[in-house]
């Protein structure tokens, strides 16, 4: 099985046990609880015990009833629905003395209670129930209990064959039930393992949840670790946004290329521009029939429809973005409508001009014969990337749209290059999208044929009978099965050597790049398994292409560029370890490997470090066998070598721990507690480190108790008085966990944590609860013990605790003599912002996006040591005294809380974007100058912010909330509209300007209100056309970051000199100068508010406007509230407080709102941040 389909059979794995879960809570809302099916399947069961004969039989009716108002059963009631589950012990007692009301007083043992029995008439059935008793008596004739026990065991029998009625009446119900929601949820089978085949995005999101599900312990923890959204996820939509754009402006460029070398040939070679062209002066065409295909004015047509053609089949743009072509009148012929027309027609084009002009007049003209050579392969260039995604649309396009008539058959070819761009998220439900392309793919659609019509609707049909089966089957199948599949993923994954190798060949022989290809995996060799999806990150961040912590695709193209730009005679698209050290920590390539900065894969985090390993925590260890007088020289070698290793054999000895002569945690804090001289991979999870620094606290003998362990008395909710001498194992915890930043359970009961957060394998840092063998399960009462695993070997758990020997220390419990009851890891929910250690940022973060790849969160102890190297070298460049090791100490947090101290920042230690931006613009020196400069250079425009300004203010919550209040609405919902325009933040923290996006078609349609003419001043645009003025909405001339301000300040630049000495009309907007006239069409600050509604911010004019917006972050919050509440007379205030996400797009975004799903995202930053 490939990857692909494995994928796919994951997936479809993933949504049956979701809705098999859902099923089943239906089964027991429906079936149980309003027709009470299991009460009414045992009381059945009781009527046959006592003796019926079948749903007919109403002889125990009577008795059955004073059976149920027994008081033993009557309290089983809940409400008034009768029970449907009675243990058998209840049972017995009851069922009996029910019987015993019939004779009247209870006889004194069971033979005698039989013998009365057989002769009373008054008992319904009294022969068969005699009968069903008689052989329950032998060896229990005198006492009661054992014959309760005996009548318990019989009932359970009964119970038994009760069960087997209950689960055949509930399979026939489960399967109506199963098809309604198959038909409602529109869950077709066929088609969602045919659309997960041909959308890699969706596809993929899908397999890495299930992966994800198939670690919970159960089918319901599976299904909250899955987080499975319906809706096409932002990544994956972004990725497809990004890539199609991209692709179309390859395809694009290129044909320009070819268009451009093709008008260059006509200017230039009348031998050329005269051959067979019906508009050229005295020359006739030897056939006629061939005038258009063989004119190369008409060949210039044909490239702009393809690149027309493209533009709206990759960006789905539905207006001209091109000026028509007419150099061929008469010549026009039909666009190309998709891919698989528009690879046509440019293959057409390619064999048409090497047919016209096959061979000059002369025939040796080899510089003309190359210039046709460099039209065509440009041509070709452009059809090879066509090619990819029409080999990948194939076997949709032709089987699916390929026969279908107009206009169906252009829908239809849409929705597929959509649905293959993960546009439409899981296909599941109707969704307008949907459910069109669901009807095409099973000929429903398009069709005159009624037998294929009819013959569609029964593969619907077809499809939901297929769920309604697998639905059936219920989730603990669905689970099990996914346990056992989704390890082959990893599997398929790791297969790296052929990948490897097609590279190798690929390189030789000039294969195109992996990105058209992927025929690469994620990594390949030792050295990129090694990186981790931060470090990736970092790598791209560098690169210059999306942050998407994998080595996709993209990111190979970037790292083959980048050698090649390197002087690599033989550049691959493959990172070594020179390579690696290059980008992340600009290392040259020529430097000695002896000074290894990327760790061993055996030496990964809470990997031990062993025999022959190379890293940086081996100083760490040479240096603490020194300190316990053993050899550890040379002190500075990151060589693990022989006699080091012997050194850590004998110490282990010395030590009474595991001789194995590797070093793990537990070797590691035999050798030291102290938190600088261990590794930083210890201290992550973050809690490690608390608990790790608390190692030796103990009890005192009496009075008074240790002030240490009271302490952690304080961080449960017990009300009692502290005392070191009660059980504080659950004390500790709760108190570790705060001071990571998590709620914790909260009780003194070392059972509470059974539950808390979420399962997880027994991995370093996992909290375990663990009880003694022989000892009852409490429950989630008193009598287990918790703390926190460091490891688990064949026979023992060794863990870090409270109360261990009276003390905080690592114990090893043998399994022999103690059984795992839970091992759990906290979720993301149980995040306390009250407890989580003060960052630097007391102002707004990006709500959606993690923090940026080159600026993470770090503090005391963090382990990503690539980071930790690039701020001390800024902390140095600040002034600060420091040895730059990549070690997060006590020093290093020192220098951050004098810096932060020094820069107005909260003075925390604790290193998050401010305080990275703070530092790197001290370090960028003139960076502050260069920005004014750019300010005053463009003269009197709007764009000028005040020079010398540095990083204006940031919003503070207390900001947010005053802004809330006044307009009646929560503060999340402001948080999530920042989040959605501008990723919260108003400026470019590298030049402290604010954020602004040029619209080129807003400024089109204002030259034009204000009676100038747009054309001709994009003709006099320098570069590409249309890099300040646009027809219509295009996005590749926005660009990305600060250099978005500088295109801002060259189109301000641009219209003063072309419309210098020209007057500006007076127009709505006031009296304007040329250099003003940008700031109108462009969209500023956090909230992004068009320069033209400067009016409703209570505005001026636009440079007031402008001058506002570039004051600080506070001042765009004030801005914006006035914005909301004056235009569209107040209904977007309404909107936000009913949260009416479609309304608010509408009005705030516009009509088209739907097209960039702006009302989803902002509902999904709602949520995040609720």
């Amino acid at each position: 099985m490939n990857s692909i389909a494995l994928d796919v059979v994951l997936g479809l794995m993933l949504i049956y046990l979701l809705f098999s879960i859902l099923l089943t809570q239906i089964n027991e809302t429906v079936l149980n609880h309003a027709f009470g099916l299991r009460g009414s399947n045992m009381e059945s069961a009781i009527h046959s015990a006592f003796g019926s004969t079948g749903s007919k039989d109403t002889s125990t009716q009577g008795i059955t009833q004073d059976f149920y108002q027994h008081g033993l059963i009557a309290s089983l009631y809940e409400n008034d629905r009768k029970p449907s589950a009675i243990p058998n012990d209840i049972f017995a007692k009851a069922f009996l003395d029910v019987l015993v009301q019939y004779q009247g007083a209870k006889p004194s043992s069971p033979g005698e209670f039989m013998a009365q029995m057989a002769n009373n008439t008054k008992i319904p059935n009294k022969d068969k129930i005699v009968g069903s008793l008689a052989p329950l008596l032998r060896g229990n004739e005198a006492s009661w209990e054992s014959f309760e026990a005996a009548v318990g065991t019989w009932f359970g029998h009964v119970g038994e064959r009760n069960i087997g009625w209950y689960k055949r009446k509930l399979h026939s119900r489960t399967l109506l039930i199963a098809f309604v929601l198959a038909c409602s949820a529109n869950i077709d089978t066929l088609y969602l393992a045919h659309m997960l085949s041909i959308d890699s995005a969706t596809r993929e999101a899908l397999a890495s949840s299930a992966t994800q599900a198939a670690k919970a312990d159960t089918p319901e923890a599976a299904v909250k670790s899955a987080k499975v959204s319906l809706a096409p996820t932002s990544s994956a939509a972004s990725v497809a946004s990004a890539a199609s754009a991209n692709n179309a402006l390859d395809i694009d460029n290129a044909l320009i290329g070819a268009t451009q070398a093709l008008r260059d040939l006509m200017i230039d070679n009348a031998e050329f521009r005269q051959f067979c062209l019906p508009n050229s002066p005295g020359e006739t065409c030897p056939n006629p029939a061939l005038r258009c295909q063989n004119s190369p004015y008409h060949w210039i047509d044909r490239l702009y429809q393809n690149r027309q053609s493209i533009a709206k089949s990759y960006l789905n743009l539905d207006e001209e973005v091109l000026k028509p072509s007419n150099q061929a009148p008469g010549c026009a012929g039909t666009p190309p409508q998709d891919l698989f027309q528009i690879r046509h027609d440019l293959s057409e084009l390619i064999i048409a001009i090497g047919q016209t002009f096959p061979d000059p007049t002369r025939k040796n003209d080899k510089d003309l014969k190359a210039r046709i050579d460099k039209i065509t392969t440009q041509i070709n260039q452009a059809n090879q990337l066509i090619a990819f995604d029409v080999k990948r649309l194939a076997p949709i396009g032709k089987g699916i749209c390929g026969g279908l008539r107009s206009p169906f058959k252009e829908e239809c070819t849409r929705l597929q290059i959509a649905a293959s761009r993960g546009e439409f998220g899981i296909p599941i439900g109707r969704g307008e999208d949907t459910w069109q392309f669901q009807q095409y793919y099973h000929g429903i659609k398009g069709q005159n044929d009624p037998l294929a019509l009819y013959w569609g609707w029964l593969k619907l049909v077809f499809g939901w009978f297929l769920t309604t089966i697998a639905l059936s089957l219920g989730a603990p199948f669905w689970f099990d099965l996914l346990k056992r599949a989704a390890p082959l993923r990893a599997a398929l994954a790791s297969q790296a050597p052929a990948a490897e190798q097609t590279a190798t060949t690929a390189s030789a022989t000039g294969t195109p790049s992996p990105s058209r290809d992927g025929w690469f995996a994620n990594t390949v060799n030792d050295a990129e398994r090694r990186l981790s999806p931060n470090q990736i990150m970092q790598i791209q961040q560098k690169l210059g292409v999306p942050t998407t912590g994998e080595l996709d695709g993209k990111t190979r193209d970037a790292i083959y560029a980048f050698r090649k730009d390197k002087g690599d005679a033989t550049p691959l698209w493959e990172l070594d370890e020179n390579w690696i050290k290059q980008l992340l920590w600009n290392v040259p390539t020529a430097q000695s490997g002896t000074n290894n900065l990327l760790p061993n894969p055996s030496a990964a985090p809470n990997t031990p470090l062993e025999l022959n390993v190379r890293h940086p925590d081996v100083i760490l260890l040479r240096r603490a066998l020194i300190n316990h007088q053993l050899p550890g020289e040379p002190a500075n070698s990151e060589l693990f070598d022989e006699a080091l290793g012997a050194a850590v054999t004998k110490f282990q000895s010395q030590q009474d721990i595991s001789v194995d002569g590797t070093v793990g945690p537990i070797t590691w804090l035999a050798l030291t507690q102290v938190i600088d001289e261990l590794p930083a991979s210890l201290m992550q999870p973050v809690w490690m480190r608390y608990a790790i620094q608390e190692l030796g606290v103990q009890e005192f003998a009496g009075l008074p108790s240790n002030p240490a362990i009271d302490k952690y008395r304080r961080a449960d909710s017990s009300n009692d008085t502290p005392g070191d001498e009660v059980p504080w194992c659950s004390s500790f915890a709760n108190w570790v966990m705060k001071q990571a930043g998590y709620v914790p359970s909260g009780l003194r009961v070392a059972s509470s944590w059974r539950d808390w957060g979420e399962p997880c394998q027994p991995i370093y840092g996992a909290i375990v609860v663990l009880l003694q063998v022989g000892k009852a399960d409490p429950g989630k009462g008193p009598g287990a013990h918790v703390g926190f695993l460091l490891a688990e070997t064949t026979e023992r758990y060794i863990v870090l605790g409270g109360n261990q020997s009276d003390q905080v220390k690592v114990s090893q419990f043998l399994k022999t003599k103690h059984r795992l009851l839970a091992t759990r890891w906290p979720d993301t929910g149980q995040q306390d912002p009250q407890a989580v250690a003060p960052d630097d940022d007391q102002t707004i973060r990006p709500l959606l996006e993690p923090d940026p790849a080159d600026k993470p969160r770090l503090q005391r102890g963090s382990g990503d040591r690539s980071a930790v190297l690039r701020l001390q070298r800024l902390l140095i460049n600040a002034g600060a005294s420091l040895v730059e090791d990549g070690l997060f100490g006590p020093r290093t947090e020192q220098a951050v809380v004098t810096f932060q101290s020094q820069n107005s920042l909260p003075a925390t230690g604790v290193v998050g974007v401010p305080t990275w931006d703070m530092l790197m613009s001290a370090g960028a020196g003139a960076g502050a100058g260069a920005g004014a400069g750019a300010g005053a250079g463009a003269g009197a425009g709007a764009g000028a912010a005040p020079a010398g300004a540095g990083i204006p203010a940031r919003l503070v919550p207390a900001d947010l909330q005053t802004a809330a209040n006044a307009l009646g609405i929560e503060r999340a919902t402001i948080q999530a509209v920042v989040a959605v325009e501008s990723s919260g933040r108003g400026f470019y923290p590298t030049n402290g300007k604010p954020i602004v996006r040029l619209e080129g078609h807003i400024l089109w349609k204002v030259l034009r209100e204000l009676g100038l003419d747009p054309e001709t001043l994009a003709n006099q645009q320098t570069g590409q056309p249309y890099t300040y003025l646009n027809p219509s909405w295009d996005v590749r001339f926005n660009q990305v970051g600060d250099k978005e301000w500088d295109r801002y300040l060259k189109a301000c630049s641009f219209l003063a000199a072309q419309l210098a000495g020209r007057p500006i009309p007076i127009t709505p907007y006031g009296t304007l100068t040329a250099a003003e006239i940008p700031a109108l069409a462009t969209s500023w600050g956090m909230f992004q508010i068009l320069g033209m509604n400067f009016k409703a911010c209570g505005a001026a004019d636009v440079a007031a406007f402008v001058s506002q917006m570039s004051a600080d972050e506070k001042t765009q919050l004030d801005l914006w509230c006035q914005f909301i509440q004056t235009e569209r007379k107040g209904k977007m205030v309404e909107a936000l407080k009913e949260r009416d996400w479609a309304t608010f797009a509408r009005l705030y975004n516009g009509p088209a709102y739907a097209k960039n799903r702006y009302d989803q995202k902002l509902d999904h930053a709602y949520n995040k941040l609720k």
